[in-house]
């Protein structure tokens, strides 16, 4: 457990890989026992003790085996209350939620990390990313998971990614792309896990050519609002317009916290700054989030790359979805 928290104590404290509650990692550390990253903490509040769930990972691994298609829809339905029946108590008697994509850690190597990161989500979030990151990544070898609803039915289909690369190569895949969404590392060593994580990022970055995320984020407490005044704010606007929020949702967590945001009221813009109407923690992963979604952007444009979003049907999943509406309440309360 010492590793888990070293790890992720390091990745949780880069804004270009994780931002608000986003990503998760998880580390087995006994016979059946998976610790992951709490619904509601970040991946930097994780400790040795604290910030994560306790699983059993065998039964959850088990439900999401030798699924029949005749029991998709409800095995999706009861997946979040099966994992819940899964969690072990902590010390004091209570149960933590486990983090909504427990299902794939389930079925990994000892340590796993997923995140955000603004490098991986520039070839994530383009058309032909792809081909683009079989480029970039040469002898590398990788998975790339065609975009697919977080959850049950991403476990699914990264279980089956899994099996069959395994059955082609001999050998377990330690790095997956998830299209429009993030990066997967997973590894027997901690340190191994965190190194394939920064290396692919940095890989990316220096193949395209891409600067350095935004070296500060800024939020100033003004009355019952923050206001960001970060140079990006400006640039954005005066090179995509407001309107791209809306028009381009290139991943899920833009529709949790910067979307959702902007359609309860609680931004708004003016053509230098953007304020922020929310509590601290809130207000934190919004910013963090519209710097990410305007850094992916930006990068994508400089590229010379066109934008692959999300469909309609994936949004209103999103949009829809109890698992991240719990997530994000549970976060808005700390």
């Amino acid at each position: 457990m010492r590793n888990f928290a070293k790890m992720c104590a390091q990745i949780g404290d880069m804004k270009d890989y994780v931002q608000g509650g986003g990503g998760n990692a998880s580390c087995k550390h006994s016979e059946n026992k998976m610790a992951i990253k709490a619904s509601g903490f970040t991946i930097g509040e994780i400790t040795e003790t604290s910030g994560y769930a306790d699983v059993d990972y065998i039964k959850i691994r088990e439900y999401h085996t030798d699924v029949k298609e005749n029991e998709l829809t409800e095995r999706e339905a009861n997946s979040t209350p099966f994992t819940m029946s899964c969690v072990f108590p902590d010390a004091d008697g209570n149960k933590l939620r486990p983090s909504v994509e427990t299902g794939f850690h389930s079925i990994m190597k000892k340590y796993v990390m997923h995140t955000h990161p603004v490098y991986a989500n520039t070839i994530t979030c383009a058309a032909g990313g792809r081909e683009l990151a079989e480029t970039i990544l040469g002898d590398t070898d990788f998975l790339w998971i065609s975009y697919i609803n977080p959850g049950f039915s991403l476990t699914l289909a990264i279980k089956e990614a899994i099996e069959q690369y395994e059955s082609h190569t001999g050998a377990f895949p330690k790095i997956i792309f998830l299209e429009n969404h993030g990066l997967i590392t997973t590894s027997d060593d901690a340190d191994e896990c965190l190194e394939l994580h920064i290396q692919v990022n940095e890989k990316i970055k220096k193949h395209l050519g891409a600067s350095d995320f935004y070296q500060r984020i800024n939020l100033k407490e003004d009355g019952d609002s923050f206001i960001c005044t970060d140079s990006y704010v400006a640039d954005f606007i005066n090179c995509f317009g407001l309107d791209e929020i809306e028009k381009s949702v290139l991943y899920p967590d833009q529709l949790v916290y910067l979307n959702a945001a902007m359609k309860d009221g609680k931004i708004s813009f003016t053509d230098k700054h953007l304020e922020i109407k929310a509590q601290k923690k809130e207000a934190s992963a919004i910013i963090e989030t519209f710097a990410a979604f305007c850094y992916v952007l930006t990068a994508i444009k400089n590229a010379g790359l066109s934008v692959h979003t999300m469909d309609d049907a994936a949004t209103g999943f999103i949009n829809n979805w109890e698992s991240e509406k719990y997530r994000k309440s549970i976060a808005n309360r700390k």
